[in-house]
């Protein structure tokens, strides 16, 4: 059986830090600030009941814990 050709090359995507287009590429995730600047993100947080900050003091308690596992 042949060899088959994608359509398109896999690479991996430059990140731009143009601000008018944080999620711009395909395959990078964005950072936290930028998915609390979402006005989507704004609209499914406000339905859940969570707040940007109470969200950020569970990533940073998280972080910490992991930390501290890998020591």
């Amino acid at each position: 059986m042949p060899a088959r050709k994608t359509l398109f090359p896999i690479t991996s995507p430059v990140r731009t830090s143009r601000r008018d287009q944080p999620f711009a590429h395909a395959g990078i995730e964005p950072s936290l600030d930028e998915l609390f600047d979402d006005t989507v993100m704004h609209a499914i947080m406000r339905r859940d009941g969570v707040t940007p900050e109470c969200l950020r003091h569970v990533v940073a308690a998280t972080q910490r814990r992991l930390a501290e596992q890998r020591c």
